[in-house]
Parts: structure tokens; C-alpha cells; sequence
């Protein structure tokens, strides 16, 4: 990627108890940092597809951050669980979605970032909502949050099961482009037919498909286990959500739900867009990133 000589790329490698974690830090080359805070922004992505090839287009467009963080999830992109980690008993156990947490919390130590904006899409979303629960954050962004699907508690759960059945049949059968497909199928049942496009996100998830399997599974274990927190979450700072105009019905009320509750939270509709708007839309979706998240540094 580049980043029109605004920020500074640097591969960053952090070793944490279960995994080894990869990324990149992007850094502001032509500003010096300001004598008060510097604006960290962390980004997490989605199952299956790496950090960078996510963010890496709305990275591009992003304003006035001294740095961003963009870390690849265990088991997607450059990052791996340790061999000793048996994913398939935590999940089993009940604590496979912890994985993820623990190792941002990991990273985020490494890092010594404890003052920082975050954003997350998807999957990303869902962590993200979490780590806003355990840090001070500045704001927050969520595109297409997993954990906000709906403002009801019984179409979480029963999403929930869906993934959970999902990933255990992804990780059984990691080489069927069928069940991938499907899996696309269900987070953008109306978005428009191109086979092309279909082919290309097919072949992205197929390059780490345990990566697309796990974190699945932690979706899936999460929104069982956190189904009524989810429904009732509200923000408590300064942010933006974004949902695709062909995303459906529920999840656009569940957002408009989000903005009617704070006076410095906006909800986004992006028009003609599904459940891949961050790689269609990047420019308007950090333009209006930038719009509500440099709010909490004023």
C-alpha cells in the first residue's frame, strides 16, 4: 500500500502468550508529534482477511493521525497462534473469543498505547466494542459490527448458532469454495451478483481459511454468550457506525437506535453497498471517520 508520503510504513512482529502477532504501524512523517497527545488510531479488522489489506484503502484517505496501528488477528494475515495452542478445545471450552482479546490487550502493552482511538469492522467490530468497555478511548468508528446486527436479543443468538455451525463446517472442509460462498452469502444476502467480485473474496478467505473459521467461531461464541449486552450496548463517546444501504432493515434500525441515544454518536448509511463497503467506499468512509473521531481529541 501506499499512503501519499503522509505516514511512514514500519512491519512491526509482537510475540504474546498464545500467538505470534504481525502488522503494520503506520506513522506521520511530516508533522512532529504535538507537545499534548498524539493521535493514535488502532484498527482491527474482520475474519479471514488480513489488517492491512482491509484498512489499508480508508488508511490511504485518513487525516491528521500521528499513528495508526493496523495488527493482523491470530491465524489471518502474518499472525499465527503459538503450536501449542489448541484452538479447537478452547473453542470447545467456551473461550475460544478470548484468544482474540487477550492478544490485543498484548499488543496494546507492547505498544505502551493507552490513550487512542479505535475503529473495527465486522469481526473487528465486535472486539472493538469490547475493548471500549476496558479502555479510556477517545472514540470509536464500528463498520458493519458483528455484535450489532440487531437490537434483539433472539436474532443475535440465533446468528450466533448460524456462525458456530459455519465455522466448524469451514474448519472440517477449509478447501470447499462452497462454504465460502455461503458465508459471503450470509453476511451480504442482497448485495448485488458479480461473480467476479464473488470469485475475488472467495480467493482472499481460501488464502488463511482457518483464519475465516476461527473467527467465525468467536463471533459465533460471542454473540451467544453476550446476545442481551449486545442488544442493549450504547455509546458513551464520541464515534460513527456505518452500515450498507443493502444490508437490511434490522441492522440499519439497530444504528439509527445508536445515534438516537448520544448526541456525539453519528450512524451512516452508505448507499448501494453491502457488508463490503470498506473495500468499495474507503474514501467517504474516512472522511466521515475523520469527521467524528478527531472529536474526542478536541
Amino acid at each position: 500500500m501506499k499512503y501519499d508520503g503522509r505516514m511512514e510504513r514500519r512491519h512491526f512482529n509482537v510475540t504474546t502468550l498464545n500467538a505470534e502477532l504481525s502488522g503494520v504501524l503506520l506513522s506521520s512523517s511530516k508533522a512532529p508529534y504535538r507537545k499534548t497527545s498524539c493521535r493514535r488510531l488502532l484498527l482491527i479488522h474482520g475474519a479471514g482477511v488480513a489488517g492491512e489489506l482491509t484498512w489499508g484503502f480508508v488508511a490511504n484517505y485518513l487525516q491528521d493521525w500521528d499513528e495508526i496501528l493496523i495488527p493482523d488477528l491470530p491465524s489471518m494475515g502474518g499472525s499465527a497462534f503459538h503450536p501449542q495452542v489448541n484452538v479447537g478445545d478452547c473453542f470447545n471450552r467456551g473461550v475460544g473469543f478470548e484468544l482474540y482479546i487477550d492478544s490485543l490487550h498484548e499488543l496494546l502493552r507492547c505498544f505502551k498505547w493507552n490513550d487512542f482511538s479505535l475503529g473495527g469492522y465486522s469481526f473487528g467490530g465486535l472486539l472493538a466494542l469490547h475493548l471500549s468497555e476496558q479502555y479510556s478511548l477517545r472514540s470509536l468508528a464500528l463498520i458493519e459490527p458483528a455484535a450489532l446486527l440487531s437490537a434483539h436479543v433472539s436474532d443475535l443468538i440465533d446468528r450466533g448458532r448460524l456462525y458456530h455451525d459455519m465455522g466448524n463446517e469451514i474448519s472440517s472442509s477449509p478447501n470447499s469454495e462452497y462454504l465460502f460462498l455461503q458465508f459471503l452469502n450470509t453476511v451480504s444476502p442482497d448485495r448485488s451478483s458479480d461473480e467476479k467480485m464473488d470469485a475475488l473474496a472467495i480467493k482472499r478467505l481460501m488464502a488463511k481459511p482457518l483464519g475465516l473459521a476461527h473467527g467465525v467461531l468467536a463471533v459465533g461464541e460471542a454473540l451467544q454468550a453476550n446476545a442481551a449486552d449486545y442488544a442493549a450496548w450504547a455509546p458513551n463517546m464520541p464515534g460513527c457506525s456505518f452500515v450498507g444501504g443493502l444490508s437490511g432493515q434490522l441492522m440499519n434500525e439497530r444504528h439509527r437506535l445508536l445515534a438516537s441515544r448520544s448526541l456525539e454518536w453519528q450512524f451512516h448509511e452508505i448507499p448501494e453497498s453491502d457488508h463490503g463497503l470498506i473495500y468499495t467506499r474507503p474514501r467517504q468512509i474516512a472522511r466521515l471517520m475523520d469527521a467524528s473521531l478527531h472529536v474526542g481529541w478536541e
